[in-house]
């Protein structure tokens, strides 16, 4: 899989703690994004493909993080935190429902949900969180009723959402959000684009994703 900008977009914008998990690391791309952005964070990735996990596991050693980061080859309903809960879950997850599968099985498990459909991801996102954690996640906007209604029934309460359009004056194509269990905590919304009139990166995103770009 190569670098995508769901991963660097949600890498950028979420919300950071001291345990990171994250689900669905794939090749570690937003594992390694995560520590960067938070020195003092140890960082837990898990995948099912084993190859995937092989590439997040050389990335993670190559990288100045490498001390921070656990890769494990483990399901999310397998998995359970072996101390406390994790105060800051991420993951960019399988989006496709009901479509043409994937003739490459590596890329179908990535992106097809049929191995961790949404109300699978906030169960597991529900057991593994702190009281006070947030979790954060990307997914397509068409896709935010189905994906809100499992927040919902999870007991937990959307803290921020974030559209992206990819050009001005086009429709959201992507939605980044952030939940948790605080109710009392006002709800952030905003709507950014990726690039401007001209087809050049937006400020927005600029600034966000500084510190990753060369």
């Amino acid at each position: 899989m190569k670098t995508g900008t769901d991963g660097v977009l949600l890498g950028a914008w979420a919300e950071g703690g001291r345990r990171i998990l994250d689900i669905g690391t794939g090749t570690g791309l937003i594992a390694l994004m995560m520590a960067q952005r938070f020195p003092l964070a140890r960082v837990t990735g898990i995948d099912i493909e084993t190859e995937a996990c092989l590439d997040a596991e050389e990335n993670a050693a190559a990288s100045p993080f490498s001390p921070r980061i656990q890769i494990l080859h483990r399901s999310l309903q397998d998995f359970g935190p072996e101390y406390d809960r994790f105060d800051c879950i991420v993951s960019n997850p399988p989006f496709f429902h009901n479509s043409m599968k994937n003739p490459d099985n590596k890329r179908c498990l990535a992106r097809q949900a049929d191995a961790l459909d949404f109300a699978s991801l906030m169960k597991g996102v529900e057991r593994l969180l702190d009281d006070d954690g947030t979790a954060s996640f990307i997914i397509p906007t068409d896709s935010f009723n189905d994906f809100y209604a499992e927040v919902c029934f999870s007991g937990l309460f959307l803290l921020r959402r974030c559209d992206v359009r990819t050009l001005p004056g086009k429709l959201p194509k992507r939605t980044l959000l952030t939940v948790g269990r605080n109710q009392f905590r006002p709800l952030e919304t905003a709507v950014e684009c990726l690039t401007d009139p001209y087809g050049n990166k937006s400020e927005w995103y600029r600034k966000i994703t500084d510190g990753f770009y060369l």
